[in-house]
């Protein structure tokens, strides 16, 4: 949040898997620092936030070069087809991609062990004193 109200100057941004990032805070942020100066906005992941606000992003003043979306939920067609007629009416000189949201994916945890073909011993010794 910090980083986005009071980076006025910023010009790439990669968002990644930031559930936290939603409406609300996209809103306060937008309304404190416009972000005009950004060239390049890559969500990852974004499950919170919703591509009506993203529409408003590309429909007003900015230096956006490339907007990318990869898999948030909450970012329909419907947005992404708004997007895409609102570049080509404006003749705006930008890159646009949007990947659909496929579900969700889990990450991989590391294998539980110390070594290649090591076994880790679990039994508990009954020792008295």
């Amino acid at each position: 949040k910090q980083l986005l109200l009071f980076s006025r100057n910023l010009q790439y941004l990669h968002l990644q898997r930031l559930d936290c990032l939603d409406d609300v805070l996209w809103s306060h942020v937008i309304s404190k620092n416009k972000l005009t100066n950004l060239i390049s906005l890559t969500l990852d992941q974004c499950h919170s936030l919703s591509g009506n606000l993203l529409e408003d992003l590309v429909d007003r003043p900015n230096s956006l070069q490339i907007l990318n979306i990869w898999s948030c939920r909450f970012i329909t067609n419907l947005n992404k087809e708004s997007m895409k007629k609102t570049i080509r009416r404006e003749n705006y000189d930008m890159c646009f991609r949007c990947l659909p949201f496929m579900g969700f994916v889990t990450i991989p945890l590391p294998e539980f062990g110390l070594g290649n073909n090591e076994v880790v011993d679990t039994e508990v010794l009954d020792v008295e004193g």
